[in-house]
């Protein structure tokens, strides 16, 4: 038996360690701190691990201390190998001299303990002490089988180097600590292990470290453990069950650490690691169950330091900018890093799951899959996080918040399914936060999440370039959805059918796709209000197509561009409250078919260059406004505004506003400037105060208003150009109207594209309730002489017309009649007069009681047919000579009597007026 062999039985009876290192293991002798002073950095002796707590995350913090001089040395009390440091010339002995404590195979015979030694001692042929096999420094050679082996103490092998893999397949053991030791493998499959495994300080596993199906009722401490076994599996513990916790704190692993079906009774650790399996699997948790907390993140020794960022701006005037690139840094110190994929598929955690200063890459492949997840406590990607591939949580559960602020996610593959972060159908009981200084490239997608809390955005760049930046379709948020802060999204934001308990807020926001659909809102159901604070910007299409938005919509000085084409799509858009776009700009289009606004419209200063494709300015077609739509203070629109068979509850006021029915410079293009075709207004049409005419025609055709407020000069009346016709007023009914002169009204009227009599009588029977009778008459008879002048009459059909006109004033000036009959009796007096003169004038009776011939009498009783002068029954004009012109002449006199007593009585009855 060789003295090391004896050493080694002697140790394990008496539950000694076997210490086989140079250094001498020295006891710091404490002292009052005022007699002391700090110790040079290069003393470093080495503290006893063998007394450490249970927890196998306990270690002591010895520190070195001195005495102020030499002429002050305290002796050690109680112990031989007690050692005081003091400020002598000789140095203190150094901590690890190279090759010599550290593991390592070139260990002479002094250090090497056969491994059988070991076995004969696990089974029971040697006597050993309760406190079990106790080994530092030593170089264990051969195989070190324990398979099956029942080994009722603890067996720790600190800082040695072993040859071979250890096995214990099917292994019983007290407890095992192989800290700071050096071996090329392990393999414990079935392995039970009463206590903690200790594979920490320095320790080195050259080979897969094995735990497959193992029992282990204490925890592991992997603490600055290095496990290596690139591209396979190094730290196998698949369906491991261990009732505390793994600590892998300041580690290293190349290659995967394989956790399937595991349970772990507590904390799952990886702070400060370093994982490397680069295109494979770094951790792979599928279904594993962790009842406690997993840290993927940085070391507390190394906190965070926010960076400064460079104050913010305001949106420059040219809003259309490259997107920037987010490259990816290189891991900061004490950061857990993972450079392959993290796999933690319908994993459960009891705890959070932290990632704080987390740095993950693998390339633009899935770097972080969590499909199926369930996290008990909040899941924080926070802190400098950085993330190169795909982040996937979908389908997973979430008991508190989600929190990603002070991160980075980066996927540059355009591919049609990649994407920088996806947590569809994801389920939070908190919010879900994408916060302060984030910067993400590629697409964010949560479609059909179930958001508890707020679903936050703040400061920071989404970059998705043409695709969907985010994609929250069919979200359930219940509470609000914020855009706070400088938030610049390139590529749209997609909202489609989602529902938000809350507010929906925007504030200094950035959306640019140009030539798409930069915000889409369709069909999405807002339980608040929907603010678009100043400073906020779509570059594309912004859609909110059937929202239903609870309370009112405010996008005050929002700017909505896209080149000309559709830029506010708002059809069967549904508001609680009012629709406040007030002094926002709109490079293209406005659409707000069959919208219902709960309250007021409010389009004050706003200014839209409509669509050069349809030359539409703002399309409110069939909409439901309950108050009043407000176009004041400066709106100004080119292309069409259309109010078709709108409903207004209120007024439509256009005070002020500037109308242009072309959306090109020239006027090339557009029909009309204005149309509210079978509308109804419920207040007042308020049409006035105009600096600048309306570019176009107005049309007003079946529309009823309350009342007419306007002015003449805001019409597009232009008087030099009498074929300058602009107004389609056929059918528009109103029940009060503005105060201005009949000439003015008549202007009005008269400017028609096509003529229609009823605008004249319905300017006429208004201005006869208002008691402007003779203007109203103006009017009536104006409708008539227009009616012969633009309508389609037969020659026939004008002139009876013009008849009536020059008899009776259309019916209304019927004094007209007498004056006509006088002039013609006067006429007829001299024409048979002069008759009586030639001798053509004949007695047709002789009668004693004949009257003298009287022309003017004779001329008024043929022509009157309802009186008698007895003069025509007596006196006829001659039939010979001149007596037949005369003759011809009594006819057509009796028959402008006729016609002129039928005309009197038409006048005096109304039957010539048709109003």
């Amino acid at each position: 038996m060789t003295p090391l062999e004896t050493r080694l039985y002697e140790a394990a009876e008496t539950g000694a360690t076997l210490d086989l290192r140079e250094l001498v293991i020295a006891e710091i002798v404490r002292i009052p701190t005022d007699a002391l002073v700090p110790v040079d950095p290069n003393a470093q002796p080495l503290g006893d691990p063998t007394d450490a707590a249970t927890d196998p995350k306990a270690a002591s913090n010895t520190n070195t201390i001195q005495a102020p001089g030499t002429d002050n040395a305290i002796q050690p009390t109680g112990n031989p190998n007690a050692q005081i440091i003091v400020n002598v010339e000789e140095p203190p002995i150094p901590h690890d001299p190279v090759n010599r404590n550290t593991p390592c195979a070139d260990w002479g015979e002094d250090r090497t303990i056969d491994a059988g030694l070991l076995i004969a001692l696990c089974m029971g042929k040697k006597s050993v002490h309760p406190k079990g096999i106790r080994i530092r420094g030593a170089r264990i050679t051969g195989s070190l089988d324990l398979e099956s082996q029942n080994i009722p103490f603890p067996v720790h092998l600190e800082y040695c180097w072993i040859d071979e893999k250890i096995q214990l397949e099917g292994a019983t053991l007290t407890a095992l600590r192989l800290s700071g030791s050096r071996i090329p493998g392990l393999v414990g499959e079935r392995l039970t292990l009463r206590n903690s495994l200790y594979i920490n300080d320095g320790f080195f596993c050259e080979g897969e470290f094995i735990l497959r199906d193992a029992v282990i009722a204490g925890s592991i401490n992997g603490e600055k453990s290095t496990i290596r076994n690139p591209s396979q599996q190094a730290l196998t513990l698949t369906r491991l069950r261990i009732s505390g916790g793994i600590y892998l704190e300041n580690a290293s692993v190349d290659g995967e650490i394989h956790l399937t079906d595991a349970e772990i009774g507590s904390t799952f650790s990886c702070r400060g690691s370093q994982l490397r399996n680069e295109h494979n699997i770094c951790i792979n948790a599928i279904r594993a169950v962790i009842k406690g907390a997993v840290f993927l993140n940085n070391h507390p020794a190394f906190p965070f330091v926010p960076p400064t960022l460079a104050p913010t701006t305001s949106l420059p005037e040219n809003l259309v900018t490259p997107p920037p690139s987010s490259p990816l840094t290189e891991p900061p110190p004490g950061a857990f890093s993972a450079k392959g994929l993290i796999t933690l598929y319908q994993a459960q955690i009891g705890g959070s799951l932290e990632m704080q200063r987390a740095w993950l890459d693998n390339s633009d492949a899935l770097v972080l899959r969590a499909i199926g997840i369930v996290v008990k406590g909040p899941v924080l990607l926070i802190e400098g996080f950085q993330s190169r591939g795909q982040i996937d949580f979908s389908i997973g559960n979430v008991g508190g918040s989600f929190e990603c602020s002070n991160a980075t996610f980066i996927q540059t593959n355009s591919g049609p399914d990649k994407f920088a972060f996806r947590a569809n159908e994801l389920k939070t009981g908190g919010s879900l936060r994408f916060g302060e200084r984030i910067s993400v490239e590629g697409p964010i997608s949560i479609r059909g999440a179930n958001i508890s809390g707020e679903l936050f955005l703040g400061e920071g760049t989404f970059n998705a370039k043409k695709k969907f930046a985010i994609d929250a379709t069919r979200a359930i948020i219940g509470q609000g959805l914020f855009f706070q802060k400088k938030i610049n999204v390139y590529g749209g934001v997609r909202l489609i059918g989602s529902r938000i308990g809350g507010n929906l807020e925007l504030s200094d926001t950035k959306f640019e796709r140009p030539a798409d659909v930069a915000f889409d809102g369709s069909r999405m159901s807002v339980g608040g209000s929907a603010f678009f604070r100043p400073g906020v910007a779509c570059i594309g299409e912004f859609r909110m197509q059937a929202a239903k938005i609870g309370l009112e919509m405010h996008a005050y000085e929002m700017q909505f561009l896209n080149n000309g084409n559709d830029a506010f799509i708002g059809d069967n858009l549904t508001t609680g409250g009012d629709l406040n776009l007030t002094k926002a700009n709109l490079d293209g289009a406005m659409h707000l078919r069959n919208a219902v606004i709960g309250s007021d419209l409010r389009l004050d200063g706003t200014v839209i260059k409509g669509s050069k494709a349809i030359h539409v300015a703002l399309n409110a077609q069939g909409a439901f406004i309950k108050n009043t739509v407000f176009l004041r203070g400066g709106f100004s629109a080119r292309g069409t505004v259309i109010f078709s068979s709108a409903n207004i509850g209120g007024d439509l006021n256009c005070r002020g506003a500037k109308l242009d029915k072309s959306t090109l410079d020239d006027g090339s293009d557009g029909d009309l400037a204005f149309s509210a075709l079978n509308t109804t207004i419920t207040g007042s049409l308020i049409w006035e105060q105009m600096g600048t005419k309306p570019k176009g025609p107005i049309c007003l055709m079946n529309t009823r208003a309350g009342k007419l407020n306007d002015d003449i000069d805001s019409w597009p009346i232009h008087y030099a150009k009498s074929d300058s016709r602009d107004l389609l007023l056929e059918n528009f009914t109103y029940n009060s109207c503005s105060t201005i002169s009949a000439e003015d009204r008549l202007a009005w009227l008269r400017s028609q594209t096509d003529y229609s009599p009823q605008p004249y009588e319905q300017a006429a029977r208004v201005l006869r309730l208002l008691g402007q009778v003779a203007d109203a008459r103006k009017i009536a008879r104006a409708k008539q002489n227009d009616l012969r002048r633009r309508g389609h009459l037969s020659r026939g059909s004008k002139c009876w017309n013009f008849f009536l006109d020059l008899t009776l004033g259309q019916g209304y000036q019927v004094w007209r009649v007498p004056l006509i009959a006088l002039a013609i009796i006067i006429t007829g007096g001299f024409i048979f007069g002069h008759a009586a003169d030639l001798g053509a004038m004949m007695s047709i009776k002789k009668d004693i009681n004949q009257p003298d011939f009287q022309p003017f009498m004779y001329s008024a009783d043929v022509f009157l047919p309802v009186i008698n002068l007895h003069q025509k029954d007596y006196w006829l004009p001659s039939t010979k000579n001149v007596g037949y012109f005369y003759m011809g002449y009594l006819w057509a006199h009796i028959f402008f009597g006729w016609l002129m007593t039928t005309i009197a009585i038409a006048g005096l009855t109304g039957i010539v007026k048709k109003d």
